[in-house]
């Protein structure tokens, strides 16, 4: 799915990932284009795959509950509550990351 969420305010955008969960939920496999959803959206998903600019990957796997897994990964220290961890990217130093 491609932005199934753009042009929606935060109740419709909850109900249609709210669908796209019932449907992952009944064993299918659902890949979506999302951007910078809120962090109710963003802990839906169950695996990233987190990309910069140019299409080179800098993080895929899962996120874990409340994003456990990649903020270990990027090692964030204090994060603050209700941010999604990628928004984080955009205004740290992993801006610049280099794999």
């Amino acid at each position: 799915m491609d932005e199934p969420t753009s042009g929606l305010d935060s109740r419709a955008a909850a109900i249609v990932m709210r669908t796209v969960r019932n449907t992952v939920d009944t064993g299918r496999t659902v890949v979506c284009t999302i951007h910078q959803p809120s962090i109710d959206i963003f802990e839906a998903f169950d695996e990233l795959l987190l990309m910069k600019r140019g299409g080179q990957a800098i993080y895929a796997g899962p996120l874990g509950q409340n994003s456990h897994k990649i903020i270990e990964y990027f090692q964030f220290k204090k994060l603050p509550r209700n941010i999604n961890p990628c928004d984080m990217d955009a205004r740290s130093e992993l801006n610049g990351y280099r794999s």
